[in-house]
């Protein structure tokens, strides 16, 4: 079905009454417009009324401010002279001259009684506003004060210059409960020479603010307006209404001048404006003091009349409001309730009557709006029927594809296979369970090369790496056997049909045939030890032979040498290496089966001399220095075990160290004892062995070497002997070039006891 499209025409405001019915909606415009009309009119007679009477309050404040600020500067500059002409003091000025010169302490104490004595009677009296005197070194460093209530830090931070100054307002103590200020003056030898220090005079506010700025007006008006006093640095000192009144405290009473009601707090002065709560402020600098003056006042009381002025034009639009209702039961009974029928048949329309349908009394627009009304609920009636047979019939569809879907996802995701689904941009689009590790490669890929193939790739047409083969959606299908996640897959890749653009996506199907591959490696494994047994048979018939006559001979030799014959040494060594070779047939024969060394007590040490004197004649002729380190004791190193097996597993490992060097290389083999086990070290410092191939050197026919030198039997044949007697043959990790393999024996029982 088609959406509806509404009919062309030209743009409406949207009403924002739309949910309101229309008899609210008249009753609402006829209340409005009448307390609009006279909202308005008593919003502008407040404003302008509330404007004017601003005004004139701040005139008031600038005034009070200005008169203030102009009375305290001149309270303020009275005792700026009276600080001046206690500094002219002839005897002021020599007794702080003379603690300049810095005198011995006793001098020092007794100038600084007689002058403080002369501070506490002669000065300080004078002025009641003066809480004490003090003298500053030239530095600013305090000497004396009159009455010993100034702390050395207060005092030392004082600012001072060539004349008056005045500082911020601050405790002297934290027992004083009233803030004080400081007035600071130079102290100069006769004739204004150089300067010997400074008189320091600190003054009680409460004092100056009672002395300047007494109200002798005791109207409610003037009682209503608050004072602050700033200093320099934002130190706002409130002052009570009560002192400045007419009938406030006196200058010389106790609450003046122990400051009782002062408060002294940190807050910036307020700008000229009107903050909330209708408090009105302005501030007002002192003129040569850094101070300022704010004065504030509240009023919320004499904008109340003012605000009462919209509140009866509102009251008398309310009673005119009320009066037009009357005018209002003909379109309510005519307009609205044919309206609201109208309505009430729509929302049941809307709820799925489809029966719904109004009753036609005229003839008018609302008469014709009926008639279509019901014409649009036959209409929709008629549709919805077929509508919803199309439903019923859409669902029974819709029923099977879910049913078919859930098959065939219950399939692939019960398969061992990997599923994995490509669209036209490589993009991952399905993966069952089973395709994780594919999953995860497919990822990898693109970022890295990816895996390698298990096998030599042969097409013609191959990318660089076997992933771009594998997942390009554009070549044709392939299959390829690859390594990843610790196993080993054979995948198969086709293409899908392309999608609307003409594109086709991929299909990847993995199986783990990792298993498969290990059988493989052992059944290959099982067949070249049963060759190696009809090889180790042959070779025993067709060598034990020649042993013999070559052992035989060696015993002739032996017998017809005189006892003290140079060439007795080299016979032993050919007697003992024929009967090497032949235990070492013996023992390839019995390689593939688990036969019990022939165990006794054995030194490894001698073992190793012994094997290290039989391959001197090779290292030498190679040019590689062979050496062996011992541990520091001298005592032997036994073990249990077959003296041939183990200088097999020596001769193995020191012949493969010499063959890996070139000339000037070197080879060491260390022993040492650690706990119950015997360590011997084989290090070379040659190129060593590839991290590729570190895993697979113990395994049997692997070798690193040409073909035709070595089996690659030595090492695994040197690792089963070193467990068949308890110990381990293992590569290590050295910080020194080349490799060392590590050999580890257990000590003999009866010697470790």
């Amino acid at each position: 079905m088609k959406s509806a499209t509404p009919l062309p025409g030209p743009r409406r405001f949207r009403d924002p009454l739309r949910t309101v019915p229309v008899k609210y909606k008249l009753t609402l415009m006829i209340v409005v417009m009448s307390l609009m009309a006279f909202g308005v009119g008593g919003y502008l007679v407040k404003t302008t009324s509330q404007k004017a009477l601003e005004e004139a309050l701040f005139d008031r404040l600038h005034t009070e401010a200005q008169t203030s600020a102009f009375a305290l500067r001149t309270e303020l500059s009275a005792l700026s002279s009276r600080v001046e002409d206690f500094a002219s003091d002839g005897y002021i000025r020599d007794r702080a001259e003379a603690l300049t010169l810095q005198p011995a302490e006793a001098d020092a104490l007794v100038i600084k009684a007689e002058l403080r004595d002369h501070l506490i009677r002669n000065k300080l009296p004078l002025e009641v506003a003066f809480h004490d005197l003090a003298i500053l070194s030239p530095e600013g460093e305090l000497l004396l004060t009159a009455a010993n209530e100034i702390p050395p830090e207060t005092a030392s931070g004082l600012p001072i210059s060539t004349g008056i100054s005045f500082s911020s307002l601050a405790h002297l103590a934290d027992s004083e409960p009233s803030p004080r200020f400081a007035i600071t003056t130079p102290l100069s030898t006769v004739g204004f020479g150089h300067p010997i220090g400074y008189l320091v005079a600190w003054v009680n506010p409460g004092t100056v603010l009672v002395r300047a700025l007494r109200n002798e007006d005791s109207s409610p008006a003037a009682n209503a307006i608050d004072l602050c006093l700033f200093d320099g640095e934002n130190h706002r000192l409130q002052v009570p209404n009560t002192w400045l009144a007419a009938d406030g405290p006196l200058v010389d009473s106790e609450i003046v001048q122990q400051g009782i009601g002062l408060q002294l707090d940190d807050r910036p002065p307020l700008s000229s404006s009107v903050s909330p709560g209708l408090l009105y402020t302005k501030l007002y600098p002192i003129r040569d003091t850094g101070y300022s003056v704010e004065v504030s006042l509240d009023a919320s009381e004499a904008i109340a009349t003012v605000a009462d002025l919209q509140s009866e034009f509102l009251a008398v639009g309310a009673l005119l409001a009320l009066l037009s209702f009357g005018l209002l039961i003909f379109p309510i009974r005519f307009l609205a309730s044919p309206l609201e029928y109208l309505t009430g048949a729509a929302r049941r329309l809307r709820e799925g009557d489809l029966s719904a349908r109004v009753r036609v009394d005229s003839e008018d627009e609302l008469g014709l709006l009926g008639k279509t009304f019901n014409e649009m609920a036959e209409a929709i009636d008629e549709r919805t029927s077929r509508l919803e047979q199309s439903a019923i019939d859409l669902r029974a569809q819709k029923r099977a594809a879910i049913e078919e879907r859930l098959r065939l996802s219950t399939v692939i995701s019960s398969m061992r296979n990997g599923v994995v689904v490509l669209d036209a941009d490589g993009e991952i689009v399905f993966g069952n369970e089973a395709a994780r590790p594919l999953l995860h490669m497919l990822r990898d890929a693109k970022h890295v090369n990816g895996p390698a193939s298990r096998h030599p790739c042969t097409r013609e047409n191959r990318q660089e790496h076997c992933a771009d083969c594998l997942f390009s959606t554009e070549l044709e299908p392939r299959a390829c056997v690859l390594e990843f996640e610790g196993g080993t897959f054979e995948i198969h890749a086709t293409q899908l049909a392309p999608n609307a653009g003409g594109q086709p996506g991929r299909l990847l199907v993995s199986h783990d045939v990792t298993d498969r591959v290990a059988q493989d490696e052992r059944e290959m494994h099982q067949e070249r030890l049963s060759v190696l047994g009809e090889v180790a048979a042959v070779m025993a018939h067709e060598l034990n032979n020649p042993l013999a006559a070559i052992r035989m001979y060696a015993q002739l030799i032996d017998e017809n040498l005189s006892p003290d014959s140079d060439l007795r040494t080299h016979v032993e060594v050919i007697s003992r290496n024929t009967d090497n070779c032949s235990r070492t047939i013996r023992d390839l024969l019995t390689y593939a089966t688990d036969a019990t060394p022939e165990t006794g007590l054995i030194d490894i040490r001698d073992i190793l001399e012994d094997v290290i004197s039989f391959l001197r004649p090779m290292h030498e002729r190679a040019e590689v220095s062979l050496r062996m380190e011992l541990s520091g004791d001298e005592e032997p190193a036994f073990v249990q075990g077959d003296e041939l097996q183990l200088r097999q597993i020596f001769t193995n490992l020191i012949m493969n160290a010499v063959q890996a060097l070139d000339p000037g290389g070197q080879v060491v083999v260390r022993m040492s004892l650690h706990g119950d086990h015997h360590f011997v070290e084989v290090s070379d410092n040659g190129k060593g062995i590839a991290p590729s191939n570190r895993e697979r050197i113990f395994r049997a026919f692997f070798t690193t070497k040409a073909r035709g030198e070595g089996t690659g039997l030595g090492l695994s044949t040197a690792r089963r002997i070193a467990e068949l007697h308890g110990g381990g043959l293992e590569l290590i990790d050295t910080d020194s070039p080349g490799c060392t393999f590590r050999v580890r024996l257990r000590r003999a029982a009866e010697i470790a006891v």
